[in-house]
């Protein structure tokens, strides 16, 4: 279920906490992620946090783009995946 604003760190640490209470057997899970806000399709996760503002930045200038996010600021935004 998507959220009604975009995740944050601190909210997607909160929420997988409250998970792996919930169900212990979900810390050996393998992530997948949406490819949209809409639920269109979905896509395993494979590459760690990227949080340096420069590499971000690099990133997306060498990729198809930032799309649906609140903020395009490298310095607010942190690429899991």
């Amino acid at each position: 279920m998507a959220a009604s604003k975009q995740l944050t760190v601190g909210m997607l640490v909160k929420r997988l906490i409250e998970a792996c209470k919930k169900d212990p057997t979900i810390a050996n899970k393998r992530i997948i992620t949406g490819d949209d806000i809409e639920g269109n399709g979905y896509h395993g996760l494979w590459f760690d946090i990227t949080s340096d503002p420069e590499e971000i930045k690099e990133c997306i200038e060498a990729s198809n783009g930032l799309s649906e996010s609140e903020t395009d600021d490298p310095t607010q935004l942190v690429i899991v995946g």
